[in-house]
């Protein structure tokens, strides 16, 4: 209804998304049999090319023409889903290019690439495999070679392809169904607490990790009694760090990838971060890499503006709710010690801040949580609040470069202790 709201108003359709049709989250897998062996596809990771974040399969079907099939040699299966196109991509590692795997922009009979092969032969089928039965499925079919013969796919909403042909077997062409799928890390299946090695089970390969750090600290900065407050773990920054995001429908992830000196201040170099009227890389002005530092003499959070050469205000806690800067009618401290859950957990003590730096930009709602950093924030290239709006799925914070989290670690406090072997018992074989 939302959605529709915001199409209305654009005095244009809101075109349908179908992301879920490919579940994406490190973990998830899915095994499939014929009857006679069986072959699993499971993501295995991640990869950050040209700003879009690809999610790494240990195999994939393979159809004559993309990457790793007929006569190719095998390619690490790298895909992602793009909501512009409303179509699923195959980066192809050769030409440093991506490739639609599948395309849901049309309808039946819909085609793409070369007019006699890629095509979606049928919509809204039922389909039934040995892991259940699957309705509203899309049938897609590919001929991208004249004499490769065809191949067929079957993808079911919240699940991914339930059927294919492989037809690279030595012993012959065979169709392949799905017999069972696990997911985690997605809004319904969150990683567990005590998944140390992230594999969506809390095991003993977990208790090894804890017990290969048992007893393991590290020190943590004191500060002079009687210091002003400071709040320099509301963003946690040391490289290596990042935070993965979702609006339901894509992913977005950010990392803290290097640090560099600039006036003998360190800040902490991220791939992206979310934009705000106001600061640079928004709108129409070019991408500005995000350089940020925690100011202890201000109680602020900085960005550096490399067209500028200054320091802007990013985040600052120095003031009670209410408390605004800059322009006097938008960036303001508006809520301090609020509650929030997001896939990722819940998170108490959180501060929000409001942006609204020009009259006619709207304004920017950002929530920090201690220990952790931005928890949700407002895509304002995505039309629509529902779809811009992004919520923390995941996230990996190192503590600080000098004192970083040991393995182990499941509760923050520095130290792997039986506080942590608690956690991990609480969540076993979850």
């Amino acid at each position: 209804m939302v959605l529709g709201f915001f199409g209305l108003i654009a005095g244009e359709a809101v075109a349908e998304n179908h992301g879920h049709y490919l579940p994406l989250a490190v973990g998830n897998s899915w095994t499939y049999t014929n009857g006679i062996e069986e072959r699993t596809f499971t993501i295995v990771g991640t990869r950050q090319i040209d700003g879009h974040v690809y999610y790494e399969f240990n195999d994939y079907a393979r159809v004559c023409g993309f990457p790793g099939s007929c006569w190719e040699s095998f390619q690490t299966p790298l895909l992602r889903y793009d909501p512009n196109s409303d179509a699923v991509l195959l980066y192809n590692l050769d030409d440093g290019k991506d490739m639609v795997r599948y395309d849901f922009s049309g309808e039946v009979g819909y085609r793409w690439w070369d007019g006699h092969g890629n095509d979606i032969s049928d919509i809204d089928i039922n389909c039934t495999t040995p892991a259940g039965q699957f309705e509203d499925c899309y049938l897609f079919a590919f001929a991208i070679m004249v004499d490769s013969g065809v191949f067929r796919e079957t993808m079911a909403p919240n699940v991914g392809m339930v059927r294919f042909l492989d037809s690279f077997r030595e012993a012959g062409p065979s169709e392949f169904l799905l017999k069972s799928y696990r997911f985690c890390d997605d809004p319904d299946h969150p990683y567990a607490a005590g998944d140390l090695d992230y594999d969506c089970r809390v095991g003993l390969a977990d208790l090894k990790i804890l017990a290969e750090h048992w007893l393991e600290s590290t020190a943590v900065p004191s500060h002079e009694p009687n210091a002003p407050e400071i709040h320099r773990e509301y963003l946690p920054l040391a490289e290596g760090n990042y935070w993965i995001y979702s609006n339901g429908f894509q992913t977005r992830t950010f990392t803290i990838v290097g640090t560099r000196r600039i006036n003998g201040q360190v800040y902490y170099e991220f791939d992206d971060y979310p934009r705000v009227c106001g600061f640079p890389g928004f709108g129409t002005e070019p991408f500005q890499v995000p350089l940020l530092r925690y100011d202890a003499d201000t109680d602020t959070v900085l960005l550096y503006n490399l067209a500028e050469g200054r320091d802007m205000v990013r985040y600052d806690f120095s003031g009670e709710p209410g408390y605004r800067w800059w322009d006097g009618y938008g960036n303001e401290l508006s809520a301090v010690d609020v509650d929030w859950t997001s896939q990722a957990g819940r998170f108490e003590a959180c501060y929000r801040f409001e942006f609204a730096i020009t009259v006619d930009c709207g304004v920017f709602t950002e929530t920090l949580a201690p220990n952790v950093g931005v928890l949700g924030f407002l895509d304002p290239s995505i039309e629509g609040f529902e779809t811009g709006r992004f919520g923390l799925r995941r996230y990996s914070i190192r503590g600080d470069p000098n004192h970083p989290y040991p393995a182990g670690d499941l509760n923050h406090d520095c130290r792997v202790d039986f506080l942590d072997l608690a956690i991990l018992a609480e969540h076993w074989q979850e």
